[in-house]
């Protein structure tokens, strides 16, 4: 008798840890999203990857500032500049974000984008956000 419930335990006790390894990932959310600063934060869930900002109007989920697919970026203490893909047309665009007046400007060209960029003494230069091989 005693052989079975040892037995019986035991195998409670394994298909017990079974369930709780298989379950517990749906409970837990890793955020590996990058904070940018001001409520700005750069959100990758690949093969896709966005930049929004959290605001009260979209409280949970924020509001999406540059569109998929980001393909390089950078930020400071006030501007957030990026490079996208349109999924759908494919064209490049460039962005100036200026995060204390909550401002997103686009820019299809970038020689444009670039003398904005120095213009308004930005200091930043683009930099890529994929560093996977079979990424864009």
């Amino acid at each position: 008798m005693r052989k079975i419930i040892c037995a019986f335990l035991g195998g409670f006790i394994v298909l017990s840890l079974v369930v709780v390894l298989l379950v517990y990932p749906i409970f837990i959310r890793i955020d590996d999203s990058i904070d940018l600063g001001s409520g700005y934060r750069y959100i990758q869930d690949h093969p896709q990857s966005i930049i929004h900002h959290a605001s009260e109007k979209y409280k949970g989920t924020g509001n999406e500032v540059i569109p998929p697919l980001v393909l390089e970026y950078n930020y400071n203490e006030s501007f957030i500049i990026a490079k996208t893909k349109d999924i759908k047309t494919k064209n490049t665009i460039f962005w100036i974000v200026e995060k204390s007046k909550m401002k997103s400007e686009i820019y299809l060209d970038f020689i444009e984008f670039c003398k904005q960029v120095k213009d308004r003494n930005i200091n930043l230069i683009l930099k890529s956000n994929y560093n996977r091989i079979g990424d864009f």
